[in-house]
């Protein structure tokens, strides 16, 4: 989002209104107060907008320059900012998450990337996981090969019916849903979320469920869309 960009949706928002016969370039010249072969140069491209007449158009049309952009536009450019301000850096488990891996939280040595979304948890809590490909949560990962984990104790003790969690079930460490329920965890994945009765239980008690629920995930991914610390 550049001056030049601004500018060019000016005269954009001009010549569409030209087209829809809103206005003509004689009465913008006459609200603008300028000449109207100066209208004509500028919506031609022979002159550049200057930054005082663009003012009198985005006036005259009642705009500022946030109308110029996209909700979706302004989203991205705000949290690119804000990611480049939080940015911070991030280890990368030697395990991957998925079948026949058991969960470890030592760090490969030689992985580290900024952190692929904005966050306010503390760096320490932060860590990325390479994933296997998972038949049963297959939707959700949908290519994704790495995901961004919170392993802090509030993270992995937080209701949410919308998050994935990492949860270890013997020898494997999976992405699944988890629900609470009296004196037991409840253990869904795509194939079982709409059927309760098909859901794993597990009994536990309130403290075993650090021992299963190692992580929420905060973000998946690729890799290659990382950008090396």
């Amino acid at each position: 989002m550049t001056f030049h960009d601004t500018r060019d949706r000016v005269v954009a928002q001009i010549r569409k209104r030209l087209r829809n016969g809103e206005l003509t370039e004689r009465a913008l010249a006459r609200q603008l107060g300028i000449s109207q072969p100066h209208v004509n140069n500028v919506l031609r491209g022979r002159r550049k907008l200057s930054p005082e007449v663009a003012d009198l158009i985005l006036n005259y049309f009642h705009y500022s320059l946030l109308d110029l952009f996209k909700e979706g536009e302004l989203r991205d450019n705000l949290n690119e900012r804000i990611l480049d301000e939080t940015a911070m850096d991030v280890g990368v488990l030697r395990r991957k998450i998925g079948l026949g891996q058991e969960w470890a939280t030592l760090r490969d040595r030689q992985g580290r990337y900024s952190s692929p979304c904005a966050t306010d948890t503390i760096p320490e809590s932060l860590v990325l996981a390479r994933l296997l490909p998972d038949a049963r949560m297959s939707s959700v990962q949908c290519g994704s090969d790495m995901a961004l984990l919170d392993i802090s104790l509030a993270a992995r003790l937080t209701d949410c019916p919308a998050d994935i969690f990492v949860v270890c079930r013997g020898t494997d460490t999976l992405l699944r849903w988890i629900r609470s329920g009296f004196r037991t965890l409840y253990i869904t994945d795509e194939q079982t979320t709409n059927h309760p009765q098909d859901w794993e239980h597990v009994p536990m008690r309130w403290d075993e469920r650090i021992e299963i629920v190692k992580a929420r995930v905060v973000w998946m991914g690729k890799e290659t869309s990382l950008r090396r610390a």
